[in-house]
């Protein structure tokens, strides 16, 4: 199992939120400001269990949305931006959480792994932060949220 499958599905998803203008499945080296606000996704804490004919995993990929780099004295246009992403991104993620269909993000019949919001755990969010790094004393306005993620593989899958 590759924590790069729900990745790629999870920057679909981000990619067509209002607001974002970039939600690469690859890490970038730097950003340049005409891409920003940008979505960049990471495999958090995650538990598997089972066995072979089906295994099942469970785990949090971080989103950390970067909104602007931070300049001395200008705090309102980012506050804004990063709170109405805030905003679109929490409704996004709770919507597709309580749609009785848009919940799983891939059923498995092509990639072999069924992916599913895990609709036991919460959908967090950071709040606005100031802190978000990308190189070493490059900060950022912006924010994380958490997306948990029950991913399941295996001979018993479409069964």
């Amino acid at each position: 199992m590759s924590v790069k499958v729900p990745i790629s599905l999870i920057q679909n998803i981000n990619k067509d939120i209002r607001g974002v203008k970039n939600a690469p499945s690859n890490y970038p080296r730097r950003f340049e400001t005409a891409v920003l606000p940008i979505a960049i996704c990471w495999p958090g804490e995650g538990t598997t269990s089972g066995r072979q004919a089906l295994r099942v995993q469970h785990r949090q990929y971080l989103v950390d949305v970067y909104v602007d780099p931070i300049t001395q004295g200008i705090f309102d246009d980012p506050l804004q931006t990063t709170m109405d992403l805030i905003d679109r991104f929490v409704d996004t993620w709770s919507g597709l959480a309580n749609d009785e269909e848009d919940w799983v993000l891939d059923y498995g019949e092509d990639s072999g792994y069924r992916v599913d919001l895990d609709r036991d755990q919460d959908i967090t969010d950071s709040g606005w932060r100031m802190d978000l790094e990308w190189t070493p004393r490059k900060y950022y306005f912006g924010f994380r949220i958490t997306i948990p993620i029950m991913v399941r593989w295996g001979t018993g899958l479409l069964r």
